[in-house]
């Protein structure tokens, strides 16, 4: 998006430098630094004259310089314009930062995605990232919470590469309730579930992986996947939940993720027997399954089925959950149950890439009282 940029710059008029080779230094300087980008407007030179109390001839000047450099183009009625075409040539030492910014493996969001983005935070609720209304959060037992655990802060260490250890004890103890048998070594504490995703591409999936998930899904609006050129392929959904049966047998690579209760962003809630179903094909097939549990405490009426991970006898299922959706989005704490190794692999990881935080009094016990 082309923008007009700001000069914030006064010429010392006392100086022994001509004026205009003050200003063409001032918008080199400018360029070279980044600050000015490829397809940027220069103010107009009566603009300018007006605004540095200079002649239009010095700013004339200035400006058929830094033509004659490359540095700019003017056209006529377009304006003054920093041109794409050589100052990172001209300029050594300063890199083009369009390109840099063009040049990661992420792409872009898309345009509508962006614009959610930037004003969802002037909006009350959240729908895209399923926040709960305000005046739902527990704020008052948070504080209370934040209180006590401060009263208990023993260190401010790095922790374990797992997380807390007094967490993991309390996760497992939490977990028991949905019928999952773990154990703290099992257990990965993370950034919430995002986190999570980003180590299992980073540690588990290969070059051109196949991903199998809903044709609607949480997952199919993140970029993740995109570092390992993991290949999208949506699998239907009926009333009962995910047609597994349409998942091919290939030899390559290839994991399934799902949202078995409560899916974003249809909400739906997959029967007992199409999990029970489900966990039984991706045995046979040996195939991995992610699944995301964000909203398997949302419910009002009736309680929703256990998870997969509850069933899951032979280690087909990396469990992710978070408590982003019903206690506080802003504490960024989330998990992942797997087996010991996955576990191990991925904390190794995540110590690499620095994901450790503070939590108070991480010896042996959760502060008294706490529960999650």
């Amino acid at each position: 998006m082309t923008k007009t940029v700001t000069v914030a710059w006064q010429p010392e008029t006392a100086g022994k430098t001509p004026v205009y080779q003050q200003l063409v230094a001032y918008c080199l300087r400018e360029v070279r630094v980044g600050n000015w980008l490829a397809g940027d407007r220069l103010p107009s030179q009566r603009q300018l004259a007006a605004q540095l109390d200079l002649n239009r001839s010095t700013v004339h000047a200035a400006m058929a310089e830094l033509q004659a450099l490359g540095v700019v183009q003017t056209a006529h009625g377009g304006g003054t314009r920093i041109t794409a075409a050589s100052w990172s040539t001209l300029l050594a030492v300063s890199p083009d930062w369009r390109d840099w910014v063009a040049a990661g493996e992420f792409t872009a969001n898309q345009p509508l995605i962006q614009t959610i983005n930037q004003r969802e935070p002037t909006v009350p609720i959240r729908l895209s990232t399923g926040e709960l209304g305000p005046d739902l959060l527990p704020k008052q037992r948070v504080q209370a919470a934040m209180i006590q655990a401060a009263n208990h802060m023993t260190t401010l260490n790095y922790l374990p590469a797992r997380g807390s250890l007094a967490l993991r004890e309390a996760l497992v103890e939490r977990l028991h309730r949905w019928g999952i048998t773990t154990t703290p070594d099992n257990v990965l504490i993370t950034s919430g579930s995002l986190q999570a995703l980003q180590l299992i591409t980073a540690g588990l999936l290969e070059p051109g992986a196949t991903v199998y998930t809903a044709p609607a899904s949480y997952l199919r609006s993140l970029r993740v996947l995109e570092a390992v050129q993991a290949k999208w392929v949506p699998v239907p959904v009926d009333g009962e939940g995910l047609a597994y049966w349409h998942i091919p047998q290939t030899t390559g690579a290839q994991l399934l993720y799902t949202v078995p209760t409560f899916a974003n962003p249809l909400g739906t809630v997959t029967s007992v027997q199409r999990r029970r179903d489900l966990l039984d094909f991706a045995q046979r097939r040996r195939l991995p399954i992610i699944e995301d549990s964000a909203y398997q405490n949302l419910w009002l009426t009736e309680r929703p089925p256990e998870p997969l991970k509850a069933h899951d006898r032979h280690g087909n299922v990396l469990y992710l959950g978070t408590v982003s959706k019903d206690l506080a989005p802003g504490l960024r704490v989330g998990w992942l149950v797997g087996p010991s190794a996955v576990v191990a692999r991925l904390a190794d990881i995540k110590m690499q890439m620095g994901g450790q935080f503070l939590v108070p009094n991480d010896a042996d016990r959760p502060f008294p009282g706490t529960r999650l």
